[in-house]
C-alpha cells in the first residue's frame, strides 16, 4: 500500500490525498512507506498532504462533494465471489483466501459490483487493462 498514493501525490503536486482503508495495518504501512525517508515510496511532503482514514469505503464519514477525484486501488478482490473471485484460476483464488482472510464473509454479505454497475449517479464508465492480471475502471459522477 502506498504506491498508488505516491503516484497521485506526484501527478497532482498541489493536491492533498485522503487515504482510506479498513485495515489499520495497511494504513500504517502506507504511512511508513510514504513518510520514511529511506522508503522507495517516500514523498517529501506526504506528512503534510496525506490524511489516513480507518473506515469502510462503502460507508465513509465524508460529505458528498468532498473530493474532486476518487481513485480506488486493489478493491475488486474484496467484491462478491460471483463477481470476481470465483472467476479466477484456482491457484489465484487460493492465494486470495490466504492474503484476504475475511473475503468469504465480505463476499456473501454485499454485492458492491452490481451496486456500482446499476448506480445511475455515474456515467462514461470504462475498463482498461493495466496488465494481464489487473484492470483500471473509471467513471464520472453526474
Amino acid at each position: 500500500m502506498g504506491a498508488s498514493t505516491q503516484s497521485l501525490l506526484k501527478a497532482f503536486p498541489k493536491s492533498n490525498v485522503s487515504l482510506l482503508d479498513l485495515s489499520p495495518f495497511f494504513l500504517g504501512t502506507a504511512k511508513t512507506f510514504l513518510e520514511d525517508k529511506d522508503s522507495p515510496l517516500y514523498v517529501k511532503d506526504a506528512k503534510d498532504r496525506v490524511t489516513y482514514h480507518h473506515e469502510l469505503a462503502e460507508a465513509t464519514s465524508f460529505q458528498d462533494g468532498t473530493f474532486d477525484v476518487i481513485s480506488i486501488s486493489f478493491v475488486t478482490h474484496e467484491l462478491p465471489t460471483d463477481a470476481v473471485v470465483m472467476n479466477l484460476p484456482p491457484l489465484r483464488r487460493s492465494l486470495f483466501s490466504i492474503s484476504e482472510p475475511h473475503i468469504d464473509d465480505y463476499c456473501h454479505k454485499t454485492n458492491t459490483l452490481k451496486s456500482l454497475q446499476n448506480n445511475n449517479d455515474f456515467e462514461r464508465s470504462i475498463k482498461l487493462r493495466n496488465d494481464p492480471m489487473n484492470s483500471h475502471w473509471m467513471a464520472q459522477k453526474m
